[in-house]
């Protein structure tokens, strides 16, 4: 919609993607709308001596970008990329907020498309910087979102990562939007320690949760550092399942 990179390399990019828009009105059912805000199939950054991706999209927001088609294919309401993809908040924001796709009349809140099952979507937060998720991450399933940081940073995740291998660690995870939410991957790996707050909901025995198809080889623990209480418990003792076999040996509550 507003940035096409199909085989070149782009420097970072900072900057406020806003009502863009990637639209197919074709009744063809081959019709396509790719990245309301960004198509990406070549390097955003740069490319390190070993081919890994340095920098990238940084401290910048996506509010109400779209890819809509009447019929076909849409993907990436704000961003698909079929390459890495680096988005970093660096001292400051990176934002998620009202895109969308849509074929005909469905519509989905998705804001970040991988269509690539080999390659990574990494999440950093580094300095204080706040990533701030909206909407939800798709992408072709087998693809990877690594989140990592500097233990300053902060990622505020209320929707949901789709079809994905996602490793984890040195963030500080914030859930807390006053609905509970449970939050599945295709696979699940602690790279280093997290720190959680979550909303529990004591009267109906749930609390936002992290879930997987399997779980890899933990290096680190889901330190449970604040609860975000949303109703009274009915009994005295109230037990709510929060971890599957595969990670409950390493979640250590720090809450009093």
């Amino acid at each position: 919609g507003a940035i096409y990179n199909d085989a070149g390399t782009i420097g970072d990019i900072t900057g406020d993607f806003i009502n863009n828009s990637a639209n197919a009105s074709s009744e063809s059912s081959s019709a396509y709308a790719y990245g309301g805000a960004i198509y990406n199939n070549g390097i955003i950054g740069e490319e390190d001596s070993e081919g890994n991706v340095i920098g990238g999209i940084i401290n910048s927001r996506f509010i109400g970008n779209h890819a809509v088609v009447n019929q076909g294919t849409a993907l990436g309401g704000a961003i698909m990329t079929s390459k890495d993809l680096n988005i970093i908040a660096d001292n400051g924001i990176s934002e998620f907020t009202g895109n969308y796709t849509q074929v005909g009349d469905v519509k989905d809140n998705n804001a970040i498309y991988v269509a690539n099952s080999s390659k990574k979507l990494s999440l950093i937060a580094r300095n204080n910087g706040q990533i701030i998720l909206n909407d939800n991450i798709d992408g072709t399933a087998g693809y990877t979102v690594s989140i990592t940081g500097d233990n300053t940073g902060s990622l505020h995740l209320f929707n949901d990562i789709r079809n994905a291998n996602v490793e984890m660690g040195n963030i500080n995870l914030n859930t807390i939007n006053s609905a509970v939410r449970g939050y599945h991957f295709n696979n699940f790996t602690l790279s280093n320690d997290i720190n959680f707050t979550a909303d529990v909901d004591l009267a109906n025995s749930t609390m936002d949760r992290i879930s997987a198809d399997n779980y890899g080889n933990h290096n680190g623990n889901i330190n449970v550092v604040g609860m975000n209480i949303l109703s009274e418990a009915k009994n005295s003792k109230t037990e709510i399942l929060f971890a599957d076999a595969g990670l409950k040996d390493n979640v250590v509550n720090h809450v009093s």
